[in-house]
């Protein structure tokens, strides 16, 4: 306009400017979830029923097309959707559960007619409509173009699909996390409209999803693509975002990969790990590339310390950059599947849902890491502000003495006790020191041990019962981001030999 630009120009560059901008903040992820699919459809299979104040129903769901025949298997994706609807539905938010199962449970047998515990124990407490959505992704797959012509379940089909876009950037819809979150986000939309056929049912109009691993990676997914409906999310031992240095601080770690990353290993994927392709990747399926999007959808990620995926400190590579109301729980002595602390992560996940949809206050915490310039000593101090108070605050502590590696498995033979990694982690109470401005101070500090490695972090408990007592709600745990001492990695990064 300074240049005497003639008017029209100016608006149709000014117009120009607005729709690059726009197709900037979209991805390919939200084409193909957004793209219409004439396959879509669902119908009533069965229902179950019994002596138990819900009635839940068993829907057949055909989700999405993905690629053709001659490119996969399951070109048409269907899955069980099982609908859990209360006797007394009292609010329009609903909960979906995004899990897995082999496809032929849809194809050619029955559903097993039972619900997920998490997903009885919501639709019994919280008075809403909650969903479990089965079949993601669909498997086993087959690929006419794999040359082991191998049928593939989780990590290998993904895997797979992940080298292909590798290959050829120019196919984005090749990952397998797009059709997993198109899936998730269809499953919504055949609960509301299956839901609008009960005459005295309020229509569910918000969604708090959850899911783990694989499901976890498609909880972010789901949330960042459809975050009008989405009000809240809870993924679950998958802390991957930043992935590129993500995953290379496993290799600084182990001098190399974790045995759970074989499938990507056989297919050569690390091998793009420095290379332009794995960040143009990242662009699509990164749940940091939509970190805008989860500015007001409050999280709880809950994360495991000896998780054979991933390092008790992957979350620190994203955390601080997380928008929004975010809290962490870290779980000690688990492994990636969380065996024997299911009940527990149940009950808090129970609690905060029930936070979302009675709209109560959540804790307000926050941290500070500080280590010493040589890196051989840290300390952690949480606050606790706003209205609630935890009942106590523990430090969780572990040690390595040989090598930078807190998993309880470190090989898949079942039989191999060498595959076992003894690492038990401890508990301290910490007590808190009152601040001028009514908040609470806890601090932990961790020394260089003599020999090997020390990993430790702040947990703190919430009970809610004082405020919705006929609910006797479990307790809320949220935790601080893990601190590893010495703070220097035993290993290089991988240039070209990753």
């Amino acid at each position: 306009l300074q240049c005497e630009m003639p008017l029209r120009s100016a608006l149709l560059i000014l117009l120009l400017g607005c729709l690059l901008n726009q197709h900037v903040l979209s991805t390919a992820l939200d084409d193909f979830v957004n793209s219409p699919d004439p396959n879509y459809a669902y119908s009533l299979h069965s229902v179950i029923e019994g002596d138990f104040p819900y009635t839940a129903y068993n829907l057949e769901l055909i989700s999405t097309s993905w690629l053709t025949a001659n490119d996969s298997s399951r070109p048409i994706w269907k899955h069980w959707l099982v609908v859990c609807v209360p006797d007394e539905v009292k609010t329009n938010y609903g909960f979906l559960y995004i899990n897995d199962g082999t496809n032929p449970q849809v194809d050619n047998n029955e559903p097993d007619g039972t619900l997920d515990p998490l997903q009885e124990i919501l639709c019994l407490s919280s008075g809403t409509v909650v969903s479990e959505l089965h079949q993601i992704p669909n498997e086993p797959i087959t690929y006419p173009a794999d040359p082991t012509h191998k049928s593939r379940t989780e990590d290998a089909m993904i895997a797979f699909t992940w080298k292909h876009f590798l290959d050829d950037p120019s196919e984005p819809n090749w990952l397998a996390r797009f059709p997993m979150t198109k899936a998730s986000v269809r499953a919504m939309d055949a609960i509301q409209d299956f839901i609008g056929n009960f005459p005295n049912v309020p229509n569910v109009e918000k969604f708090v999803v959850a899911g783990a691993s694989k499901r976890g990676w498609t909880t972010w997914t789901t949330g960042a693509v459809d975050n009008k409906r989405v009000v809240a999310i809870v993924p679950i031992v998958m802390p991957i975002g930043h992935m590129q240095p993500n995953l290379m601080h496993q290799f600084e770690a182990y001098d190399g990969w974790s045995f759970a990353l074989d499938d990507y290993l056989a297919e050569n994927v690390t091998t793009f790990l420095n290379k332009p392709e794995f960040l143009l990747m990242g662009d699509q399926i990164d749940p940091m590339t939509y970190n805008d999007r989860y500015e007001n959808m409050p999280i709880y990620a809950v994360a495991s310390c000896g998780d054979e995926f991933f390092l008790p400190d992957s979350a620190n590579f994203f955390w601080n950059d997380l928008k929004g109301e975010k809290h962490l729980r870290m779980v000690p002595d688990a492994e990636h599947s969380l065996t024997g602390h299911q009940i527990d992560v149940t009950l808090a996940i129970e609690t905060f849902y029930h936070t979302i949809i009675h709209d109560l206050p959540r804790p307000v915490v926050t941290w500070t890491n500080w280590t010493s310039a040589d890196g051989l000593v840290c300390n952690i101090t949480l606050t606790v502000s706003g209205k609630l108070r935890p009942s106590h605050v523990k430090m969780w502590h572990a040690r390595n003495e040989h090598k930078r590696d807190f998993r309880l498995v470190v090989c898949d033979q079942l039989n191999n006790p060498n595959c076992l990694n003894p690492i038990f982690w401890l508990k301290d109470e910490v007590e808190g020191i009152p601040l001028s401005d009514g908040s609470v101070a806890y601090s932990a500090i961790m020394h260089k041990p003599a020999q090997g490695w020390s990993a430790f972090f702040l947990e703190a408990d919430f009970y809610y019962d004082d405020i919705l007592p006929p609910l006797k709600l479990g307790n809320f745990k949220v935790s601080t981001d893990v601190q590893v001492v010495p703070m220097e990695m035993p290993y290089p990064p991988c240039t070209d030999n990753c």
